[in-house]
């Protein structure tokens, strides 16, 4: 996604009210707010993809601002700063030009598979606008959901796409397990599996990328025998010879 967490970090603070007073130019107050009713919509898979991206779990990204993930009222006000953060960076790109927030266009206006995503999500777009701390009789908070509802669109495609690839290693290597002189190899060449994963910027705990690194694994010992074969067949040219 190439999104700079360390500046979304430094954006978020060091404790729940510098969270708070740091996000009141890109959402509405949480504890004033209608944010904190029952009617604020729960994460759709493609905001909790992101919110994955950055902090792996809803209950990490809680922490993180001092809400407990058992309390109602928590969850309600992390899912308002978690799409204040999704905002700003929608319309700030973390070290880009001002102009670039044009990026996501806010002067057309819908199209026919855009207004269906937004009512299949949120039902009108009123609420959608609610849900992201704007207001629906301002032409400049409509705008700027414009901007926003076309990168959930960008990002709903990568997730599709990172699903399908999951879905895609899972068909082949889910039912097999390392064999044994798979994990000798991990162990000799890497340490393990996990120090292996770790080195290829995948995840343990994450299904999907244990899949990957297997078809990892198995990709690069076919790559080596390749070698090894070539290597010894440039031997025994050169013992003929």
């Amino acid at each position: 996604m190439g999104t700079n967490t360390s500046s979304i970090h430094r954006e978020q603070g060091n404790s729940q009210d510098d969270n708070i007073q740091g996000s009141t130019k890109m959402q509405a107050n949480p504890s004033t707010s209608k944010g904190d009713s029952d009617d604020t919509p729960i994460f759709i898979d493609v905001e909790m993809h992101w919110l994955e991206a950055h902090w792996k779990t809803e209950y990490d990204f809680l922490q993180h601002h001092q809400l407990d993930g058992r309390k109602k009222e928590d969850r309600v006000r992390g899912r308002r700063i978690l799409r204040g953060l999704f905002r700003e960076e929608v319309l700030n790109p973390s070290g880009a030009k001002k102009t670039s927030k044009t990026k996501y266009s806010a002067s057309l206006p819908y199209t026919t598979t855009e207004r269906e995503w937004l009512d299949a999500h949120w039902y009108n777009e009123s609420l959608f606008l609610d849900s992201y701390g704007l207001d629906a009789c301002k032409e400049n908070d409509r705008e700027e959901g414009r901007r926003i509802l076309r990168a959930l669109l960008v990002q709903e495609k990568k997730r599709i796409e990172d699903n399908e690839k999951i879905a895609e290693v899972q068909e082949f290597f889910d039912t097999v397990p390392y064999y044994d002189h798979e994990r000798e190899w991990l162990r000799t060449q890497w340490g393990g599996e996990v120090e292996f994963l770790r080195a290829h910027n995948l995840d343990y705990s994450k299904p999907g990328d244990e899949y990957r690194g297997r078809w990892l694994v198995r990709m690069l010992l076919r790559m080596e025998e390749e070698e090894n074969k070539e290597d010894e067949e440039m031997r025994q040219a050169q013992t003929g010879a």
